[in-house]
């Protein structure tokens, strides 16, 4: 069975370079990745799984922030990731994000 993880950088972001890895493998990066204030919404990406659980590692340079998160991708397929006080914050959540 697959499944589908949602993946969504939300607030705080500033021009930094974004990595994602999920079990410890890159899946993600991107540059110069910058929050639209309108909607509070950098990036978004999907990506397929064949695990039911998986562990998110989120990377941000420069600033050297880095958080990794054990997500049940069959409960909570959508993550949002933020930068708040100068720390990243996983959040899972089983309902899809809502923009403006």
């Amino acid at each position: 069975m697959q499944y589908t993880l949602h993946i969504a950088l939300h607030d705080g972001f500033t021009g930094q370079a974004v990595t994602v890895t999920i079990d410890g493998r890159e899946v993600w990066r991107r540059d110069d990745i910058r929050t639209d204030l309108r909607i509070s919404r950098a990036a978004a990406f999907d990506i397929e799984t064949a695990q039911p659980a998986v562990t998110v590692g989120v990377a941000v340079e420069p600033g050297s922030l880095h958080a990794t998160l054990q997500v049940n991708v069959a409960a909570t397929p959508y993550v949002a990731v933020d930068v708040q006080d100068g720390a990243l914050r996983i959040k899972p959540s089983a309902e899809p994000f809502h923009y403006l």
